[in-house]
């Protein structure tokens, strides 16, 4: 059984919430040190320094938000964020503030 309008729908949704959270978080990443990987509907990755992936997690998780690092090389990590709901305005408001305090 298929449902071609849901999966439309579904998809759709899924790229907006993408592009939200990426507006969101676009502050943070946007440094000569960090390159930005082709995001996904799901997640959006950036290869860094590990040290800088450890200090960006380590302030995201203080507000309980999580981050996943993925060692790439000796020197650098992949830092991948997960996209937020745009309906989950709780989360969506928790992010914006963390990214306000982050140096």
């Amino acid at each position: 059984m298929t449902d071609d309008s849901w999966q439309i729908e579904a998809r759709t949704q899924l790229a907006n919430n993408a592009r939200t959270t990426e507006a969101i978080i676009n502050p943070v990443f946007h440094h000569d040190e960090i390159t930005p990987l082709l995001p996904t509907p799901l997640f959006s990755s950036y290869l860094m320094p590990r040290q800088r992936a450890f200090n960006i997690s380590e302030h995201f998780a203080k507000s309980g938000i999580l981050f996943r690092i993925i060692p790439y090389t000796e020197t650098e990590a992949l830092l991948r964020v997960g996209v937020l709901s745009d309906s989950n305005t709780l989360a969506i408001k928790r992010l914006k503030e963390t990214v306000k305090r982050y140096d």
